[in-house]
């Protein structure tokens, strides 16, 4: 920060462009993909997904998005007054997202397509290429959230949706360095064609004039000086010790069949499955007594659904101290047991 200062404090403490300054533009071109004038600077992924809403949103409208999925995302199309249409994002059966176009005609398709929150899973090449035919074909955008992409923690994850969208120019990307680098900074990226863009900045005008200035130039230095690069590479190292200690503490410490999930090959988050007698939210308010927070799996879903499941983010902790949380989940998971199985009893006496 120093040096930036140093450099051009006045850049720094001035007004700057609404769309962001133009050497961070070119950096996350360089960088992440896509031409500078295709690209806006905001604060965060969640200012993305608020602007989009406001762009292309009006209520009564149907969107599409991911069965479970995000909830800042359902939140803001629920306050935006929007009807909310799941697509089950694990059985990327592009049949059902077919019907649901022909159906309900949404404005908008929202997916987090890689490393995805709150499942883990990676939406394959093939689907992805269905996906974006469908799209092209009813004319529907899609917003694809690719704020995981960075975290890969074993293969490369298949191109972007918005990479592989060559021509049809239905993709609009939103990314952030929130995961990446720090939640601190407030700061991200869309990445439209050029008129979604410019429209974008005269929405992001009215309620932030600009993304803060000395927050872009920090990480375009780091971006250019190769910084960022280097502190993902142990970025990565430590999340995939701290998810290989978790899942190794969950399968010693919680009985074989109690707690099922696939390891993720990225991201932040493993998704558990609880046997149908026991409630997610039981567990939760269990393990919450001892100081160990995991999510239920309800806010994750436009419906009906998740209450059999938990959200653990792996990364939250050191390793270190995977053992004792996995000890103190699978005491909460058996308690909930206890308290499911005694409720019938319960209620003859």
């Amino acid at each position: 920060m120093n040096d930036v200062l140093a450099k051009d404090a006045a850049t720094a403490w001035r007004h700057g462009s609404t769309e962001g300054l133009p050497r961070f533009r070119a950096a996350l071109a360089e960088r992440f993909g896509g031409e500078p004038e295709h690209i806006l600077v905001i604060a965060g992924a969640q200012q993305g997904l608020d602007l989009l809403t406001r762009c292309l949103v009006d209520r009564g409208d149907a969107v599409i998005l991911d069965r479970p999925g995000y909830l800042g995302a359902i939140q803001t199309f629920r306050n935006a007054g929007a009807r909310l249409l799941g697509w089950d994002i694990a059985r990327a059966d592009v049949d059902e997202l077919e019907e649901l176009l022909l159906r309900y005609r949404p404005k908008l398709i929202y997916t987090n397509p890689t490393h995805h929150n709150p499942t883990g899973v990676t939406l394959p090449i093939r689907a992805r290429r269905e996906l974006l035919e469908l799209a092209a074909r009813y004319r529907v955008p899609i917003v694809e959230d690719d704020t995981y992409r960075e975290l890969a923690l074993e293969s490369v994850p298949p191109p972007s949706l918005f990479k592989l969208d060559e021509a049809r120019n239905v993709v609009i990307r939103i990314n952030s360095f929130s995961k990446m680098l720090a939640p601190g900074l407030r700061l991200g990226w869309i990445s439209a064609v050029k008129p979604i863009v410019e429209q974008l900045a005269l929405i992001k005008q009215q309620i932030d004039p600009h993304t803060q200035n000395l927050s872009q130039l920090v990480v375009c230095e780091l971006v250019q000086r190769g910084v960022f690069d280097r502190h993902l590479v142990t970025l990565k190292a430590e999340h995939r010790r701290r998810r290989d200690a978790m899942v190794q503490a969950l399968r010693h410490q919680v009985p074989a069949g109690t707690l099922r999930f696939a390891v993720p090959d990225g991201g932040m988050y493993l998704w558990c499955q609880l046997p149908s007698r026991i409630r997610a939210r039981a567990v939760q308010e269990r393990a919450a007594r001892d100081s160990v927070i995991v999510v239920t799996g309800e806010p994750f879903y436009v419906d009906q659904g998740g209450a059999h499941q938990l959200r653990i983010c792996y990364t939250s902790q050191p390793s270190e101290r995977a053992p004792r949380a996995a000890q103190i989940l699978a005491r909460a998971i058996a308690a909930a047991e206890r308290d499911a199985n005694d409720a019938p009893l319960a209620r003859l006496v």
